[in-house]
C-alpha cells in the first residue's frame, strides 16, 4: 500500500477508521495490530499515535451512544456520512473499504455496529463487498492474515 498522496484528509480518513474502532465498548488490540501489519497508517498519511488521539476522541465524542445502543444512531451516522462526504479520491476509498474489512475480522468476530458503519461505507461510496473483495486479493492482502467479509 501507498501513503495518501491527494489532498484527502488523513485526519479525515483516519476518523473513518477510528469510528470502526470506537463503536465497540473495549478497544481491540487486534485491530490495530492488524492495521500496522497493513502498514495502514502510513497509507493514510497518519502516525498511529495520531490515530489513537482520533480514536479516543471518537470514543468519548460521537461514538459513545454506539456502544451503549449496539446500533448506528442518527447522530452517529451524521458524522459518518460527514467523513465519508469529505474523502473524494477513489483510491483512498477503496483503501478505507479494505483496511476496514481486515479490521473487522482482525478479532474473529465482527459486531452488527461494526458491520452497519462498514455497509453504510460501501453504500455512500457505491462499493459492493465483491469489490472489494477484489481489492484485498489484488492486493495480496489474505497472505498478512485478512479475510474477506462474506
Amino acid at each position: 500500500m501507498r501513503a495518501n498522496s491527494t489532498s484527502d484528509n488523513p485526519d479525515t480518513m483516519a476518523g473513518v477508521l477510528a469510528m470502526i474502532m470506537a463503536s465497540h465498548s473495549e478497544s481491540e488490540p487486534s485491530e490495530i495490530r492488524m492495521l500496522e501489519s497493513l502498514d495502514g497508517f502510513a497509507s493514510i498519511g497518519i502516525s498511529k499515535a495520531q490515530f489513537m488521539r482520533l480514536y479516543g476522541r471518537y470514543r468519548s465524542g460521537p461514538c459513545q451512544a454506539l456502544c451503549e445502543h449496539g446500533q448506528l444512531t442518527l447522530d452517529a451516522m451524521e458524522v459518518l456520512d460527514d467523513l465519508l462526504g469529505e474523502v473524494h479520491d477513489s483510491r483512498n476509498r477503496v483503501l478505507l473499504c479494505r483496511l476496514a474489512a481486515c479490521m473487522l475480522v482482525a478479532d474473529g468476530h465482527v459486531e452488527d455496529v461494526e458491520r452497519e458503519i462498514y455497509d453504510r461505507m460501501l453504500y455512500r461510496w457505491g462499493y459492493t463487498q465483491s469489490t472489494v473483495a477484489r481489492a484485498i486479493l489484488a492486493e495480496g492482502v489474505p497472505r498478512k492474515g485478512c479475510a474477506t467479509l462474506n
